[in-house]
């Protein structure tokens, strides 16, 4: 009797079990790609920011690496790459701070704002005018600062 209630349960729990853990897991890995993705585009405003302090931009670099804030820019507004349960705590690191899901309809606009400044930013690049480049680079960078004023942990990051 006592086995074949045993075998009734233990499926059940197991399916609880494996269960948490995809959502532990998807969660750590929604980070992980949140991470990699912004990492990305601040290595990509590095370089081209590096390259407008020479003497001779390579405009090649500039405007490939323009392409891809101009990619993730449009990704990051089109995909909930905060979606609720992926904030700090629970075993789970981030740098994103908890403001973001306490005032999501500010941060929705903190993203729309830098998807509309990155939008066109490949295109300008494209163009090969370095002060047009520059002045595209300081709007998208006004954006980026606006948002990790407010929602990111610095010591975190």
């Amino acid at each position: 009797m006592r086995y074949k209630r045993l075998t009734q349960i233990l499926p059940a729990l197991a399916t609880v079990l494996v269960g948490t853990a995809a959502i532990a897991a998807t969660a750590s890995d929604v980070i992980a790609a949140r991470q990699a993705h912004y990492k990305d585009i601040g290595r990509a405003f590095k370089t081209i920011n590096d390259q407008l302090k020479t003497a001779t931009p390579d405009l090649a670099v500039i405007q490939a690496n323009a392409a891809i804030v101009t990619r993730l820019g449009q990704q990051q507004n089109k995909e909930n790459w905060f979606p609720a349960g992926t904030q700090s705590g629970q075993g789970l690191q981030t740098a994103a701070k908890p403001a973001i899901w306490q005032n999501p309809a500010d941060f929705t606009a903190k993203r729309a704002d830098f998807a509309k400044a990155s939008a066109t930013y490949a295109a300008i690049a494209a163009k090969g005018d370095l002060e047009a480049i520059r002045t595209a680079t300081a709007n998208v960078g006004k954006t980026c600062k606006g948002c990790h004023e407010t929602y990111r942990d610095q010591d975190k990051s």
